[in-house]
């Protein structure tokens, strides 16, 4: 089973571009690798521009097959899976009303590049290392 999140990026106050991400969404996964990879606003960004991902990893990486992703490499539907549908691309969203997207976790990264998340809906927190730890 799962444990599905979204990403987003906060693109102006309130506003976010955001993906889903089908496996490992949990703190010690997800919340992890976000926080310690991924709180460059522009590498972030690479990575919500393409699209949806199967799971997350430390580096965007390379178009590869999809079943043989590297294990540092983060595996999108489009890129490596092929799946070229509109519902795969990033969508803009309002972060007051994330909760109508929200899945088990959601993360984002705010304007000033600190991490977020909600788990299953409740209000959003700041993500640290000791909640990833705790997880």
């Amino acid at each position: 089973m799962s444990t599905n999140s979204n990403i987003a990026i906060e693109i102006t106050p309130g506003i976010a571009k955001m993906i889903y991400c089908h496996w490992d969404g949990y703190l010690s996964h997800n919340g992890k690798i976000l926080l310690n990879h991924w709180s460059d606003r522009r590498k972030l960004m690479t990575m919500i521009d393409e699209g949806d991902v199967s799971n997350i990893a430390e580096n965007l990486g390379t178009q590869h097959d999809f079943r043989f992703c590297p294990a540092d490499e983060c595996n999108f539907y489009r890129r490596d899976r092929k799946e070229y549908r509109p519902e795969n691309k990033a969508s803009d969203i309002s972060l007051e009303h994330f909760v109508d997207f929200a899945l088990d976790y959601f993360y984002y990264l705010d304007l000033d590049g600190v991490w977020h998340y909600s788990d299953h809906g409740k209000p959003f927190k700041v993500l640290t290392q000791e909640i990833c730890d705790a997880d």
